[in-house]
């Protein structure tokens, strides 16, 4: 199961034995701080924040007149889509 489907689990009434050891990581997404709980190090979350960093400032170097907003929708679209043709090659080996 997802360590990050378990942390919202966790959070909504799931047993004890259940819960995961969580890190709680600081980063910046377009000059906004955020702080997260993720079973993720701290490296690891550092390198998510600065790969999302440096595709947004991509998108928006490509089309300047793209919105904040919209090149955030464009990510996450973009990721998602990765993800499940990531998975659907796990699924199928």
């Amino acid at each position: 199961m997802d360590p990050f489907l378990l942390m919202i689990l966790c959070s909504n009434g799931m047993k004890e034995e259940y819960k995961m050891v969580m890190n709680r990581v600081k980063g910046n997404v377009l000059g906004k701080s955020y702080t997260l709980s993720t079973p993720e190090d701290e490296a690891h979350m550092q390198a998510v924040f600065k790969l999302i960093n440096t595709q947004l400032a991509d998108l928006q170097k490509q089309n300047p007149s793209l919105e904040q907003d919209d090149a955030l929708v464009l990510m996450a679209i973009n990721a998602l889509s990765d993800q499940l043709r990531m998975q659907r090659k796990y699924e199928e080996n």
